[in-house]
């Protein structure tokens, strides 16, 4: 896999199911899979109080142009250790649900 030499900041943008705002969380990792990793497993240790959440878009911090670049594609492509039954992959969406 193409990580990078040191780790990115990435911001996950998520809403639970009886929110009407969208959240956000950031997390450190070499690779959009493992910010996706890590907020499955967030919402799975139940960090995250919802049954549900819908994650809209994982984006990476580019500090050269001071930009948020989309790495959801990605970040799906890449997906590993992510129980097929939980998440579910729409248009422009990864779906979450707890079991």
């Amino acid at each position: 896999m193409n990580k990078h030499k040191v780790p990115e900041v990435y911001r996950v943008i998520y809403r639970c199911t009886s929110w009407k705002t969208k959240s956000e969380r950031y997390y450190t990792a070499y690779h959009s899979s493992e910010a996706l990793a890590d907020i499955y497993h967030t919402f799975h240790h139940g960090k995250i109080n919802s049954r549900k959440i819908t994650i809209y878009d994982i984006e990476e911090y580019d500090r050269y142009s001071n930009l948020w670049v989309s790495r959801m594609d990605t970040a799906i492509f890449h997906a590993k250790d992510i129980d097929p039954k939980t998440m579910l992959v729409k248009t422009n969406k990864i779906i979450l649900k707890r079991g």
